[in-house]
């Protein structure tokens, strides 16, 4: 049987599913202990449904192990999320000009930003707020996920990566600038 930090890992359950499987575990065991209890096998039979139900227990502890290392690892990468994100925010890219934020912007969410033909005010307003910080905020939970460096160094990454892309990506994003043009000031 796997270890609970290997169970852990497995990318396809949640917390929640694995806590869930444990649970119906539980509820197989007192069925089994249930039919332990008519006496109805004979010694072998007996034998291996206790074998069942002891396996049945082991996997049930292993579960409850593996989903508590699954949460302290998703608190771990929620606290690592939030403080590459305040350092990305307090540093250059937090005070990015309006038309570097629409090129930022093009880097994460080129699509949308090419259904806008004539933006109104407060669409301009939304993006360079709003849109931008969850643009910051996706890029904050790739970094958090992916990267082992330091949060103010995974936040320094992401800066001079930015920077390093900022003309092409200022180019690219001239035509949405121009649109915007008008509400950027």
């Amino acid at each position: 049987m796997k270890s609970p930090q290997e169970i852990a890992k497995r990318p396809l359950e949640s917390a929640d599913e694995q806590r869930r499987i444990a649970t119906n575990t539980k509820r197989a065991i007192t069925v089994l202990r249930g039919i332990a209890a008519y006496e109805i096998l004979d010694a072998a039979e007996s034998e291996s449904m206790y074998r069942c139900i002891g396996l049945l227990e082991e996997m049930t502890i292993r579960l409850k192990k593996s989903v508590e290392i699954k949460k302290a690892a998703e608190k771990q990468r929620a606290e690592r999320h939030t403080a590459i994100l305040a350092h990305m925010k307090a540093g250059p890219l937090g005070s990015l000009t309006p038309p570097e934020r629409i090129a930022y912007l093009a880097r994460h969410s080129a699509s949308y930003l090419s259904t806008l033909k004539q933006p109104s005010k407060e669409t301009v307003k939304r993006l360079l707020s709003q849109d931008f910080d969850e643009a910051l905020s996706d890029e904050a939970y790739q970094l958090a996920r992916t990267s082992e460096l330091a949060p103010q160094l995974a936040a320094a990454h992401a800066a001079s990566q930015f920077q390093e892309q900022q003309p092409q990506l200022m180019r690219a994003a001239q035509a949405h600038i121009e649109a915007m043009g008008p509400h950027l000031a």
